[in-house]
C-alpha cells in the first residue's frame, strides 16, 4: 500500500509509518527491503523514498521536489529503524511534521548512514539512537551519486496474431481492458489472440526513468481534463479516489498466481473484477479484505483464501518481479498499458497507451474504420 501523508496531518513524534517491501534484497550482511513507492505528498508534489538494489542504495526518488515543500519532516527519511517479522525485515519510518527547512541535507545524511555498515548496525540495535539525526557535510549531492533503477508494476499484453498486454491497475489500463473486452468477439473472428500479463508498474517507471503523471504538476493538471475525456469515450464515470495511487503488489501477485493456475477466461474475469472493484466500487484492493471482495466475485471463499495466501509466497513474488524485469529490459516498457504486438509475419513491435488501436490494427493488417472528419455540406 502506498502511504500518503499531507502537511495537514498531525503525527506524534513516536509514530511509525510502515514502508512497503516489494523486493527483499541484502545490504552488506543484513537483509534490507526496497522501500518504494512510499510517497509523501503535498499538493501536486511528492517525494518517494529509498531504493535498494543488489545490496546497494541506488536512489531516492524525486528527492529534489522536497525542496519545494512548505512544511517539512524533522526526521523525514533520516529516522529508519528495522524490525523482524517472521523471516522478513521491514523498514519503519519515524515521521514528525515540523518547520525544519533542510530536508535535502537530512537525505544526504541518510545516504551516508545506509552506506555505513556500522551505522546500519546501530540502527538495528538501537532504533532511538541519536546518531540517526546527524548530518554529513561530506555527503555529495544525491543527484550526482545515485541512479534509480528498479521495476514498477504494470500489466502487459501481447497481441498476436498475437498481442500481449502488460498492465497495472491504473485507470488507463482499465480503459484499455474495457476496449479489448468490448471488441473481443471481433478480434477473435480476425484470428487475434490477446494475453494479459500482470506486472509491477513501479518497477517499470523506475527502471525506465519514467515518472508517474501525478508527480509532475503540468501533467497532473492536464490529467484532470484527459481523464474525463477518456472516461466519456470508454463509457465510465467515476472519481479518482483519495487513496490512489496504491502499491498494487498484492493484487498483481494474486493475479500472477491466478494466471498460472486457472483458465484464461477465469483469469480475465478476475482481472476485470479487480478493475471494477477498485474504480467503480472505489475500494483500495491493495488491502487484503478488499481484494478478497473483488476475487469473491469469481472464486469461492476457500479459493480466495488460497489465492491471497499464495500471493505472499517467494515463488509468486519472484515470478512477478522476473516478468516485470523482462518487459523493461527486453520489451522496452516505460508505462502501462504496454502492448507487445506480433503480426502474421512474426514481427513484434511495442505500443503504449489506451488510444493506439488504429496503429495496432494497421500493423496487424486488420480491417478497421479510421476516424474521419465530416465536412459541412
Amino acid at each position: 500500500m502506498t502511504g500518503v501523508m499531507t502537511a495537514s496531518e498531525k503525527v506524534s513524534d513516536t509514530a511509525l509509518k510502515e514502508l512497503p517491501s516489494p523486493v527483499l534484497t541484502r545490504f552488506k550482511d543484513r537483509p534490507l527491503p526496497i522501500c518504494t513507492p512510499y510517497t509523501f505528498t503535498h499538493g501536486d508534489l511528492n517525494c518517494q523514498n529509498v531504493l535498494v538494489k543488489d545490496g546497494e542504495l541506488i536512489g531516492i526518488l524525486d528527492w529534489e521536489s522536497a525542496g519545494y515543500f512548505p512544511v517539512w519532516w524533522e526526521y523525514a527519511a533520516t529516522s529508519i529503524a528495522f524490525t523482524a517479522e517472521d523471516t522478513e525485515w521491514k523498514a519503519l519510518l519515524r515521521v514528525r511534521l515540523s518547520g525544519y527547512p533542510n530536508l535535502n541535507q537530512r537525505g544526504q545524511a541518510l545516504v551516508s548512514r545506509l552506506l555505513s555498515p556500522e551505522q546500519a548496525a546501530d540502527d538495528l540495535t538501537d532504533p532511538t539512537s541519536a546518531k540517526r539525526t546527524r548530518t554529513s557535510s561530506a555527503s555529495p549531492p544525491i543527484s550526482t551519486t545515485l541512479k534509480p533503477q528498479l521495476h514498477r508494476q504494470y500489466l502487459y499484453p501481447t497481441i498476436k496474431q498475437k498481442t500481449n498486454n502488460q498492465r497495472k491497475l491504473s485507470p488507463y489500463s482499465f480503459y484499455a481492458f474495457t476496449y479489448l473486452q468490448k471488441n473481443a468477439a471481433a478480434l477473435e473472428s480476425l484470428g487475434v489472440e490477446i494475453e494479459y500479463i500482470p506486472v509491477f508498474l513501479g518497477g517499470i517507471n523506475v527502471g525506465s526513468g519514467n515518472k508517474p503523471p501525478w508527480t509532475l504538476p503540468a501533467k497532473a493538471a492536464y490529467s484532470k481534463y484527459d481523464g474525463k475525456r477518456a472516461q466519456k469515450y470508454f463509457g465510465h464515470d467515476f472519481e479518482v479516489p483519495s487513496w490512489f495511487p496504491i502499491l498494487s503488489l498484492l493484487p498483481q501477485r494474486a493475479l500472477t498466481y491466478i494466471k498460472k493456475h486457472h483458465p484464461s477466461q477465469t483469469f480475465s474475469a478476475a482481472f476485470q473484477s479487480c478493475f471494477e472493484t477498485m474504480w467503480n466500487g472505489q475500494l483500495d484492493i491493495s488491502k487484503p479484505e478488499n481484494l478478497a471482495k473483488a476475487l469473491g466475485n469469481v472464486f469461492s471463499a476457500q479459493e480466495v483464501e488460497k489465492i491471497i495466501t499464495a500471493a505472499g509466497t517467494p515463488e509468486v513474488k519472484a515470478e512477478l518481479a522476473a516478468t516485470t524485469e523482462r518487459v523493461v529490459k527486453e520489451l522496452g516498457a516505460f508505462g502501462c498499458p504496454w502492448f507487445w504486438v506480433i503480426n502474421g509475419e512474426g514481427k513484434g513491435e511495442p505500443f503504449f497507451g489506451s488510444d493506439r488501436w488504429h496503429f495496432m490494427w494497421e500493423f496487424l493488417g486488420l480491417p478497421f474504420d479510421d476516424l474521419k472528419l465530416r465536412a459541412r455540406i
